[in-house]
């Protein structure tokens, strides 16, 4: 089967797309800037005698909360690039008109939905101040090893020692493999789908008895790898082109698009959840600055 792809532009939207569409850009808005505000409050000044402020004073403590701060900004910087679409801009004469992709947005609300959820596993108040660093210096070992095999060698071992070193002084154990790598220390990284698992492990009607975590997760990746039952999804048939090749003009499912949004969305409110605890205050006060959700607005 041979396909063709239309995109839409957000004027082509129905009256219930654009209703559902708005409700969600607004909250993505909102949650986004006033979450963005909150975490950089938690760093610049924490309340006295949370968990934050003793943090925040530790040259290794620190490290959890500012590499959550990273994983945060990559996810805001995809919610903006997705916002973006649903804006009206003016473009010089003769340059491509603004339209509303079929696949990439689904790989931008993916990269926001991992992103927000190593933030959320760094900002757990569950586990103590060890633990959390376990975790940053896992991610970091992972990533130092990822730079390695990409042929950057020449800092490998200075860094990997000196992450060693951090370990050891928080009484925390490198674990490295036969190579001699650093692979983990004192935690093992989960795995994405088990991770999103533990965060949303609900089970709807939606999810066909899958925890919504891991299947939200898999209609995200579907088509970002180009997966042939995700390209196709809402393919209208437009003719045949020969005796065994048909052409499918093929249209987003904004709604589609909007709920998966609204999930990943949680991921970024779970983050500011865990910033409110802790920096010594009550998820009901980060939910008060928020807002009603998407969700909540639209009745789902």
């Amino acid at each position: 089967m041979s396909s063709s792809a239309m995109s839409v532009t957000p004027g082509q939207l129905t009256p219930e797309e654009l209703r559902i569409t708005g409700v969600t850009m607004a909250y993505l808005h909102w949650c986004t800037m006033k979450g963005s505000a909150f975490f950089s409050e938690m760093l610049t000044a924490p309340r006295v005698g949370s968990i934050a402020e003793s943090s925040l004073r530790d040259k290794d403590l620190m490290e959890p909360i500012y590499l959550a701060g990273m994983y945060l900004h990559v996810a805001l910087d995809h919610y903006l690039t997705l916002q973006s679409m649903f804006i009206p801009a003016q473009v010089p004469e003769g340059a491509p008109s603004q339209e509303l992709r079929n696949y990439a947005p689904y790989t931008i609300v993916r990269g926001a939905f991992e992103a927000d959820a190593w933030a959320c596993w760094l900002l757990d108040s569950q586990v103590d101040a060890a633990q959390r660093l376990a975790r940053a210096l896992t991610l970091r070992a992972e990533n130092l090893r990822d730079l390695l095999h990409l042929g950057e060698t020449d800092n490998y071992g200075p860094r990997a020692s000196r992450l060693v070193e951090v370990a050891t002084a928080n009484g925390l154990a490198a674990r490295r493999n036969r190579d001699g790598e650093v692979i983990d220390v004192g935690v093992r990284r989960p795995l994405m789908t088990a991770l999103l698992d533990e965060l949303l492990p609900m089970t709807t009607s939606d999810t066909k008895g899958h925890p919504l975590g891991s299947h939200t997760y898999g209609l995200l990746s579907a088509r970002t790898h180009g997966n042939p039952w995700a390209v196709l999804h809402n393919a209208r048939a437009r003719g045949l082109i020969g005796p065994h090749a048909a052409v499918a003009e093929v249209v987003i499912d904004v709604v589609e698009l909007m709920r998966l949004l609204s999930i990943s969305l949680r991921l970024h409110n779970e983050a500011m959840g865990r910033t409110a605890i802790l920096n010594g205050q009550d998820p009901a006060d980060w939910e008060k600055l928020r807002g009603p959700t998407a969700e909540t607005r639209l009745g789902r």
